[in-house]
């Protein structure tokens, strides 16, 4: 209840509006609709749903299909990338929707020509992932351009008696990466802080590894290579509070670069 009147008070629209329509076949513990054409809003997309009623968990499909995924127009703060000041974090979303799926097998893939999120937008964005007993499995994240920024990541996370076990492996590509910044919620909605004048051509490594144990299950993070005039090697582990409110990033980095006023600049001098 209590994740429910927090989704509430951030929910920006009093009721979405959806028309759809579709062919339905069912058999026996199988219901599948599969050529959902839907408008939500005003905006057009495609869909196939399928579920499969076998034993105590259902087995869920849901392929969606949109040129334009306006997601600021349903959420008036956005994503943080930790949260902060009552925000939602991108961890809270992640612990909700596996909390959610210890109830089902899920498989989910979206692709979105266009997609608005913190105030800038994202085109090409493909996402395909993978819910069962076993464990979370991001198959593919794809962001083809965010002001000519790229984020490609995958990976695996097994659900163990000690807790998770795997890895996220991400790459961020970019001319000037403050858009994707932005979209992910590094950087604040509408402004660019002073020290980000100093980013560049950006290519990163960015790897997510939870390590299992029955006491002090760990998810560790590491960050290498350029942005910028800078390199940069950073590692560390994420600790959220109980809640996944409060995230706390414990951790060291080295950032290095030839320029000294650049340096100066990016410390906010």
């Amino acid at each position: 209840q209590d994740k429910k009147a927090e989704i509430a008070k951030k929910w920006r629209c009093e009721r979405a509006r959806l028309k759809a329509k579709t062919d339905v076949k069912r058999k026996y513990s199988k219901l599948e609709l599969p050529n959902i054409e839907y408008e939500l809003d005003g905006e057009k997309g495609n869909a196939k749903f399928k579920v499969l009623v076998n034993g105590e968990r259902p087995i869920v499909n849901l392929t969606i299909d949109t040129p334009n995924a306006d997601i600021d127009s349903y959420l008036s703060d956005g994503f943080a990338a930790v949260a902060a000041q009552g925000s939602t974090s991108w961890l809270q979303l992640l612990g909700s929707f596996v909390e959610e799926q210890v109830k089902r097998d899920l498989r989910l893939t979206l692709n979105a020509g266009v997609m608005k999120l913190n105030g800038v937008e994202a085109n090409d964005v493909a996402l395909d992932i993978e819910t069962t007993v076993q464990g979370f499995d991001l198959k593919a994240l794809e962001i083809g351009s965010v002001d000519g920024a790229k984020l490609s990541a995958a990976g695996v996370v097994l659900s163990t008696v000690e807790g998770p076990d795997g890895e996220i492996a991400a790459t961020v590509t970019a001319d000037d990466p403050r858009g994707l910044l932005h979209l992910i919620g590094v950087l604040p909605r509408d402004r660019d802080p002073v020290w980000t004048t100093s980013l560049g051509k950006t290519d990163l490594k960015i790897n997510l590894k939870a390590k299992p144990s029955t006491t002090d299950p760990e998810t560790g993070f590491s960050i290498n290579g350029t942005m910028g005039g800078f390199t940069i090697t950073s590692d560390g582990s994420i600790v959220p509070a109980i809640d996944l409110i409060g995230t706390a990033i414990n951790g060291s980095a080295e950032i290095s670069s030839t320029s000294s006023a650049a340096l100066v600049n990016l410390y906010g001098g």
